[in-house]
């Protein structure tokens, strides 16, 4: 808006530079029919009678003059109208081209906004399939952790379990039982918000 506005502006400037130019043209105009008129008329430019001849040529100059004058309104006009014209078109061809440059502007947001969704989609894909394969292969460490913790009270106890512990239950947070060098330890384990719980109540020894 504020190129067209100075677009605008200098349009202005320039038809008034027009009409300064037509207005001096009038003036001149104006002083060279003045002394022609009074020349075919056997006057000097004082208003004094003069005795030199008068041609056909001289007559036919003031004529030509004459109409020059009558017909420079209509000049003036058309020149001006040109001028429109042409600023006119200047600006209309100023506004397509920068609604073009807008249009392939919105053009190149709208890729790269489909590009930012796509790499987002592809990050969010990668995240889950790690979270997935986290998420297995904890389940398969508590199906070999409990395997373990059977077989242990089993032999220290004699007696047999039989069924199957519940499986793992994805929380925000728990507290995950380990087996470490023996004893049992409580431990948190996290998988990217995705964590398990024993849902036991084993005790420590």
């Amino acid at each position: 808006m504020a190129i067209l506005a100075d677009v605008e502006d200098k349009h202005v400037v320039a038809e008034a530079s027009l009409r300064e130019i037509h207005e001096a043209e009038k003036r001149n105009t104006a002083t060279a029919l003045k002394y022609m008129e009074a020349f075919c008329a056997r006057l000097s430019g004082t208003g004094q009678p003069h005795n030199r001849p008068i041609t056909d040529q001289d007559r036919r100059e003031l004529e030509k003059a004459q109409r020059a004058r009558d017909g420079m309104e209509a000049k003036h006009q058309s020149a001006i109208n040109v001028l429109r014209g042409e600023q006119g078109q200047r600006l209309r061809s100023r506004t397509q081209r920068q609604a073009r440059e807008f249009e392939q502007l919105n053009a190149r947001e709208r890729d790269q906004f489909a590009s930012i969704d796509a790499d987002c989609k592809r990050e969010l894909s990668l995240v889950r399939e790690t979270i997935e394969g986290k998420r297995k292969r904890m389940e398969l460490w508590w199906s070999l952790e409990t395997k373990i913790w059977r077989k242990r009270l089993e032999q220290e106890t004699g007696v047999f379990f039989d069924g199957k512990l519940p499986p793992v239950a994805w929380d925000d947070k728990v507290e995950v039982a380990r087996i470490r060098g023996g004893d049992l330890a409580s431990t948190s384990l996290r998988a990217d918000g995705l964590v398990m719980s024993t849902g036991s109540g084993c005790r420590s020894r």
